[in-house]
């Protein structure tokens, strides 16, 4: 049994599917990175994740990430209090 055949995928993300096709793997989430979003995501997302990892719809028009990796662009953003500070000015 493949992964994919493995892990339950909620009916909602078949909707999603058949609308926008099915994602697009870029790279595969670690078991480290899956234990780290345990607890803070819905179980349902976890799963998706598990089965598809970082990927993309619509040729690139949605991107589901780790939010890990996003953390030089976060940390630019935000100051260490996580106010919006940094390269932005308001």
């Amino acid at each position: 049994m493949s992964q994919k055949e493995a892990v339950k995928i909620d009916p909602e993300y078949l909707e999603l599917f058949a609308k926008y096709g099915v994602p697009e793997t870029v790279k595969a989430m670690s078991a480290q990175e899956l234990a780290e979003l345990d607890g803070l995501l819905p179980k349902h997302i976890l799963n998706f994740m598990k089965v598809y990892g970082r990927c993309r719809l619509r040729k690139g028009l949605l991107n589901l990430l780790h939010p890990s990796d996003l953390r030089g662009v976060l940390d630019q953003l935000f100051d260490e209090n996580g106010e919006l500070g940094g390269l932005v000015r308001c």
